[in-house]
């Protein structure tokens, strides 16, 4: 893992691709994230298949007419505040007091109700109520699985993911 990179300078890794190849593919739905730095989107993934619940740092949005305005550096706010830019935009990341994008979660409920597949990646699913959504698939009959390297409350021992997972990722979206 290479340090020092600002988020301006990040690029997806291999598993934001294979989650794009995944999504182009028509294998997996929707994606449901927690993460603010813009990544899924920088893979090609679709706003339309991602729920972004604590915001983008990339993002910002008219607080008049809902639409999403997508930059190539991050936005100077965060916390759903006014950026400056054309008076009404503001940007889309939440702070600690400040509640769920209602459309993003909304889609998130959706999904995770129909999912027959929950797969978790890189979550201890400890933030509530986005933790708590992947329990959505199972309790409708879906399945769940965790990849974490960390335990979480639902699953004992951590899983460390296979080389194989590189292969695959790679012939999915080269």
């Amino acid at each position: 893992v290479e340090t020092g990179v600002t988020f301006d300078d990040a690029t997806p890794t291999l598993t934001h691709r294979a989650l794009a190849g995944l999504v182009g593919a028509g294998l997996v739905k929707h994606v449901i994230s927690q993460n603010v730095d813009g990544l899924h989107l920088k893979s090609g993934l679709p706003r339309s298949s991602l729920s972004e619940l604590h915001g983008n740092m990339f993002m910002e949005k008219c607080e008049k007419c809902g639409r999403e305005y997508l930059r190539d550096v991050v936005v100077s706010t965060v916390g759903l505040k006014r950026t400056g830019n054309r008076g009404k935009l503001r940007d889309t990341v939440l702070d600690w007091e400040d509640e769920l994008p209602a459309e993003d979660l909304e889609k998130a409920q959706y999904h995770s109700r129909k999912a027959d597949l929950s797969l978790c990646l890189g979550s201890t699913l400890q933030i509530v109520p986005a933790g708590t959504l992947p329990l959505l698939a199972k309790k409708h009959l879906g399945k769940l699985v965790i990849c974490n390297l960390q335990p979480t409350k639902y699953v004992c021992q951590p899983h460390k993911p296979h080389t194989t997972n590189q292969h695959i990722a790679a012939s999915l979206n080269p």
